[in-house]
């Protein structure tokens, strides 16, 4: 028998002063509650109280249990409390690249929030990759389709790029019509990319890689997105993050009949089975959040 419980009907009996109202008010039969305290005094070897047709009383020993037993309920009390707040509560570490981070990641914290608005953030945006073992990060949303080993992934789709440059800068520059002519021209380069090349598709469906001329190099997307717009050069860059600019004309499509390989998005945590359920939680409303918001795969 759970001897846990059999404390609590102890507990109860004492209280109530019988075994009937113990059972009524613990909702089980009078021979269950019997049974309990029965299996508590073997358990104890020692009888904890008297009986009769009227009233049950404690012994000596059954006085002795009753304190030791009450302070066993608080502590397993106080130990389930604390398990309910590690699960619905406290602080979820985060990572993810800048342009994750801005333009997704905190929409849907605000969403998550407000279902489960207990809960803290810490967001660590950066474009290298960390441990999360070592900086005990609890999520990170990756721009890559590897998944080191104690691991495990969800897969949010494809993140689609796009060749882009401003109108003046390729008007100063000479005509672009194949991806052969890119090593001839400015090419803006993430720092963790190729440098030397580019792979594209065509219409066929047919892909290779293109050599390119790296003019200058960035870890953050959002710096080649502006010296883009300053007109000094080519930068491959997510659809999404550059359709704004699209729109306007402030850049356009570079060789816009070839398509980029476009790069996995995923979810990316330490494998564990006592994940806490806010955890939990949160990678599914991820994986509902992104699946909803079709803009980041386009």
């Amino acid at each position: 028998m759970d001897t846990i419980k059999a404390i609590q009907v102890f507990v109860e009996i004492a209280q109530q002063g019988s075994l009937t109202k113990a059972a009524e008010k613990l909702n089980m039969s009078r021979a269950m509650v019997s049974r309990y305290l029965e299996y508590l005094e073997n358990r104890f070897g020692a009888r904890l109280m008297q009986r009769n047709t009227r009233r049950v009383s404690l012994t000596q020993a059954g006085e002795e249990a009753l304190v030791h037993c009450q302070t066993i309920l608080e502590q397993e009390q106080m130990l389930t409390n604390l398990s309910a707040e590690k699960h619905t509560s406290g602080v979820i570490r985060v990572t993810a690249a800048h342009f994750l981070s801005r333009e997704y990641l905190l929409d849907a914290i605000v969403g998550f929030n407000n279902l489960m608005p207990d809960v803290q953030f810490d967001v660590v945006s950066l474009e290298s990759t960390l441990n999360l073992m070592e900086h005990n990060i609890d999520v990170a949303i990756r721009i890559s389709n590897k998944v080191p080993d104690g691991y495990e992934s969800r897969d949010l789709g494809e993140l689609k790029t796009c060749l882009v440059a401003s109108p003046e800068y390729l008007a100063a520059r000479p005509e672009l019509t194949t991806p052969h002519q890119l090593k001839n021209q400015q090419c803006l380069v993430h720092s963790h990319a190729a440098w030397q090349s580019w792979v594209l598709t065509n219409e066929k469906g047919q892909s290779r890689s293109f050599p390119i001329r790296s003019y200058f190099h960035s870890n953050d997307i959002y710096v080649l997105l502006e010296m883009a717009l300053r007109h000094q050069g080519i930068t491959m860059l997510p659809k999404a993050m550059v359709a704004s600019a699209l729109d306007t004309g402030r850049l356009v499509e570079v060789l816009p009949t070839y398509q980029l390989e476009p790069f996995q998005l995923a979810i990316v945590y330490v494998s564990s089975n006592h994940t806490p359920q806010m955890v939990q939680k949160f990678i599914e409303f991820l994986l509902d959040f992104f699946g909803k918001h079709q803009r980041v795969l386009d």
